[in-house]
């Protein structure tokens, strides 16, 4: 740690805190009274940072406004079926995400005070609908995989609200472990318990990770060298682009989990960016693969339930799809 930016505290502090042995109450002054260090710690600093904050508003911005369209569409206006479940919980975990980032990156910009507790408890929110988020993308690779490896199981044995089940389990999940994290890790007589939890998080998030690339790996292989089906559907489509460009742009947020890199670095400047862009793309996708091979104008609503609902048969008619034969059936439901 720089000490030079903390001159106005004793030196025994300085000492402890550069050897990570400050209490907990002392850490918690530092961050709430010390302007200069609040200010080394969370404001902009520099031209390059002050135009990666401004670029991660702007596009917030928007992803907020396409984010809210999809949302409305797909939880109103869109026929319900088991993915669209899994897609309206995704638009209002990227929504919930991209409020608070935009809130964050414009009191950065100008510098507006926040107290710590206020600004710990706006990212624990944040953080919150990005674990929602990954969670949700590895389970609808992980249900496409099994709609196409066990057809007839996935359209008359699955579950009823199996959809439903999974997203309120992600969201349970993610609000304890980070309710745990603030409680522990914020408390200085949890050291060990602390250390334990950062091992878990980083094993978690490992884990869906994994799940994510093995399960739309699957996907690829089976829909690819599918004798009955040469012609992708488009759900299919959309979810692999999601499950790519999270891979491409959320990965330097998995090295700044697992690895626990530093506050200031490059890579933890440019992650929220990253992370912005991946979650205002999400209706954009949709919407462009709504419209392949499509000429004609449509209301947005009618691409959006192509996309949900289509599988399409290459000779020319429009096979019925699993999550319409389980709405179909009996009994059925998200």
């Amino acid at each position: 740690m720089d000490l030079t930016s903390t001159a106005p505290f004793p030196t025994q502090f300085l000492q402890e805190l550069d050897n990570g042995e400050a209490s907990n109450e002392k850490l918690q002054g530092v961050n709430i009274w010390n302007k200069f260090e609040w200010h080394k710690t969370f404001y902009a600093v520099d031209n390059h940072e002050y135009t990666t904050v401004f670029i991660t508003l702007i596009c917030g911005l928007c992803g907020l406004v396409g984010n809210s369209i999809f949302f409305w569409l797909v939880g109103f206006r869109v026929k319900r079926s088991p993915f669209s479940t899994y897609v309206f919980n995704l638009a209002t975990a990227d929504i919930i995400f991209l409020c608070f980032l935009t809130f964050l990156s414009t009191v950065k910009i100008f510098h507006i005070y926040l107290p710590f507790s206020t600004y710990t408890g706006l990212v624990l929110a944040e953080t919150i609908a990005d674990d929602v988020g990954l969670g949700l993308l590895a389970a609808i690779s992980t249900e496409c995989c099994l709609s196409e490896f066990f057809p007839i199981w996935y359209q008359r044995q699955r579950p009823k609200y199996t959809s439903i089940a999974v997203c309120i389990w992600f969201w349970v999940l993610a609000f304890l472990l980070l309710t745990l994290n603030y409680v522990i890790c914020n408390n200085s007589l949890y050291g060990t318990a602390c250390q334990g939890y950062e091992v878990t998080q980083a094993a978690w998030t490992v884990l869906l990770v994994s799940v994510l690339c093995v399960s739309s790996l699957t996907l690829i292989l089976k829909v690819q060298y599918s004798s009955r089906r040469p012609q992708h559907p488009r759900f299919y489509v959309l979810v692999l682009l999601m499950v790519h460009i999270f891979l491409g742009l959320g990965l330097p947020l998995i090295i700044f989990i697992v690895g626990k890199l530093e506050e200031r670095t490059y890579l933890s400047k440019v992650t929220p960016l990253l992370l912005c862009v991946n979650s205002s793309i999400h209706p954009f996708l949709s919407f462009f693969v709504g419209i392949l091979d499509k000429s004609q104008k449509e209301p947005l609503r009618l691409i959006l339930q192509r996309v949900l609902s289509d599988k399409e048969d290459p000779g020319g008619f429009n096979e019925t799809s699993c999550m319409e034969t389980m709405e179909m059936s009996p009994g059925r439901g998200r």
